[in-house]
């Protein structure tokens, strides 16, 4: 095939695609950009943080998937920023690795992560029960 047989498999450009041919058209099928971090909520799976803690307790990423996995973290890190007072990601996974160790716990994985939600669990409700107690004295 020479340089000036014309390609008759090919289609124009405008018959190809099937999107708006005026301007106004392509305006309103435009996806418009925000400023900032997500307003709609995200899932899990998207947040970092989410797997910075996962792998910090070596949680696989099949049970990172698992919607009781993400809530027992999600509630460790809620514990652990009430407790720091600290909203830095690294001092709630200090907190909470360090509560492992306070308790002597050498599980891993998700039987950790359950072990250590079970306990910050129970100390939310102290916490709770303590304040109450307070309002009877």
């Amino acid at each position: 095939m020479d340089d000036k047989t014309p390609l008759v498999d090919r289609v124009p450009l405008s018959e190809a695609q099937d999107s708006p041919k005026t301007h106004a058209e392509k305006e309103a099928t435009e996806v418009r950009e925000h400023d900032g971090a997500w307003i709609e909520g995200m899932s899990y799976l998207d947040d970092i943080d989410y797997h910075k803690m996962a792998q910090t307790f070596d949680i696989s990423l099949q049970e990172r998937q698992d919607p009781r996995v993400a809530e027992k973290l999600s509630f460790l890190t809620d514990w652990a920023k009430r407790k720091t007072g600290s909203e830095d990601s690294t001092t709630q996974m200090l907190e909470v690795k360090n509560l492992g160790k306070q308790l002597g716990l050498t599980y891993r994985g998700y039987d950790l992560i359950k072990r250590l939600y079970q306990y910050a669990r129970l100390d939310e409700n102290k916490q709770q029960i303590e304040k109450e107690m307070e309002l009877v004295i």
